[in-house]
């Protein structure tokens, strides 16, 4: 979060449509906590927008932490990779073979303390602040259901402009 910050500071950028995706949902929310004046609106596109005091983890489909849980404690930093065959299969399942395999080597492990940590986002859900939530059904990062997109985190999404983009993702 501090990266982003610094870097809308170092730039001078205003008056701009900040777009988290997946795990950058938890990002964007942190961020217009500390530079809300510099936003003009949140796009979550299939982003995680976690309730306060929950973390990504606590909102990710039950199998997901005992899996990240169980790689970080293989790895010596605690951190994990998913195999290749579920990482094609959620992230890049609309991609030719080769470039998958090329996409997959540019990746490394993520360490898994940040999904697990708890966030507070009083703040975040007190701000004023035009957001957008896109949800492309064809995005299956988090499998359809109950887990794709948001999962009763916020109580007043009325006042959010909600698309829905069937095909985009092909």
């Amino acid at each position: 979060m501090k990266s982003i910050v610094n870097f809308v500071s170092a730039k001078s950028l205003s008056d701009f449509a900040l777009v988290g995706h997946s795990f950058g949902g938890t990002f964007i929310s942190k961020v217009a906590e500390a530079i809300l004046e510099k936003i003009r609106r949140l796009v979550f596109q299939n982003g995680f927008v976690v309730r306060n005091g929950h973390s990504v983890l606590d909102e990710s489909p039950p199998a997901s932490p005992a899996l990240f849980e169980k790689m970080a404690g293989e790895s010596a930093d605690n951190s994990f990779l998913l195999p290749f065959p579920v990482w094609r299969d959620a992230f890049i399942n609309d991609g030719d073979l080769k470039a998958a395999m090329r996409t997959y080597a540019l990746l490394s492990p993520e360490r898994l303390q940040p999904a697990k940590d708890k966030l507070d986002l009083k703040k975040f859900y007190s701000l004023d602040i035009p957001q957008s939530y896109i949800n492309c059904p064809e995005d299956i990062a988090l499998p359809p259901g109950e887990w794709g997109g948001i999962r009763g985190c916020r109580t007043d999404w009325a006042s959010t402009a909600w698309c829905r983009c069937p095909g985009a993702v092909k």
